[in-house]
């Protein structure tokens, strides 16, 4: 099994399949996209991130769209279950176990690879703007008002460990990115840079 690539730690290699993910939205086509399996992707939809464990990749963005690619971003098909809002980090930590988030405190979660993706309940609905899993269980998201939410069972159930509390300002948190579980860092507006709290906040 290849490594897993998510927001935070994207390589020009994946950046470059995030980008041909992108090619393939040609402007004002209503056709189906032929031979590539994608239904009406429009113009004006935008690709916010990309997860890869080996051959198979997961693109995300707005609205809710969620494409699949299962032979390295040879052939690209769409996945079911954002509905119309927007999606801006998604992660896996297996081939079959994935995240994504978006606006509103949108939870998805897959235990199928993607095949069905289903809501979580978020403690905030605020928007979660990336998000970080060591394994299939422990996780951590951050979005607006400087909110940090985590898990410690795949998403049944998430707590809400930070909001809007950083003298008197209201950060958003942008990026989240935890490589072990007492190890983690999430960055936002205005300078910000959190480090070790949050995983002490989880429990971990």
């Amino acid at each position: 099994m290849g490594p897993v690539i998510s927001s935070g730690r994207l390589t020009f290699a994946a950046l470059a399949l995030l980008v041909a993910a992108s090619s393939l939205l040609v402007a004002g086509r209503d056709a189906r996209a032929e031979g590539e399996g994608i239904d009406v992707v429009m113009h004006r939809d935008k690709l916010y991130d990309v997860a890869i464990v080996g051959n198979k990749i997961w693109v995300v963005g707005f609205p809710g769209r969620i494409l699949f690619s299962a032979d390295a971003g040879k052939t690209w098909s769409g996945q079911d279950g954002g509905g119309g809002e927007a999606l801006f980090s998604v992660h896996f930590a297996n081939e079959s176990s994935g995240w994504a988030v978006g606006r509103d405190g949108l939870i998805l979660a897959t235990k199928d690879g993607g095949a069905h993706w289903a809501p979580q309940k978020s403690p905030k609905d605020v928007h979660l703007f990336d998000l970080s899993f060591l394994d299939d269980k422990v996780g951590w998201a951050s979005g607006f008002f400087g909110s940090v939410i985590g898990t410690k069972d795949g998403g049944a159930t998430w707590d809400l460990l930070r909001y809007s509390d950083v003298e008197g300002e209201d950060p958003s948190l942008n990026g989240i990115d935890f490589p072990t579980p007492t190890s983690g860092w999430t960055v936002g507006e205005f300078g910000i840079v959190l480090g070790d709290i949050l995983s002490r906040m989880l429990g971990a």
